[in-house]
C-alpha cells in the first residue's frame, strides 16, 4: 500500500493521524532513515484534503499538542488556498468555541477510586 493509499479511512469520517519516524540511535532500526521532507509534505497534504474533501471536524480539542503525531490541523498551510479550503477552515473557527464546553465538562478532574 502507498503512503497515499493508506490515507484514504476518511470515508468511514475519521482521519489518520501520521506519526514521522525518527529512529533513536542504540534501537534495532537506528540506521534507518527519517523520512525526507518532500515526502512528509505529500503525505500531510493528503491528510488534510481528505478531512476538507468529507468536512471532518479538526483541531475541535483544546490544548492538545502531541509531538511525533501530526494533526490535519497542522497540515492546512501546506494546501493551496482557494475558495474550498476558506471556507472550511472558516468552518472550523466558528465551531471552534461551540465545541469548548463540551470538551470543558469532559476534562474536569475526577477522584479516582
Amino acid at each position: 500500500m502507498s503512503k497515499i493509499g493508506a490515507l484514504q479511512g476518511t470515508y468511514l469520517d475519521c482521519f489518520s493521524t501520521v506519526c514521522t519516524f525518527k529512529p533513536f540511535k542504540g534501537t534495532a532500526m537506528a540506521e534507518f532513515p527519517s523520512p525526507c521532507y518532500e515526502e512528509m509534505v505529500v503525505v500531510m497534504r493528503r491528510v488534510f484534503e481528505s478531512c476538507l474533501e468529507r468536512g471532518i471536524l479538526i483541531a475541535m480539542t483544546p490544548n492538545i499538542e502531541v509531538s511525533p503525531i501530526v494533526n490535519p490541523g497542522d497540515a492546512s498551510h501546506l494546501v493551496p488556498t482557494n475558495l474550498k479550503e476558506a471556507l472550511y477552515l472558516a468552518k472550523l473557527e466558528l465551531l471552534r468555541p461551540l465545541a469548548r464546553p463540551c470538551f470543558a465538562r469532559r476534562m474536569k478532574p475526577y477522584a479516582l477510586d
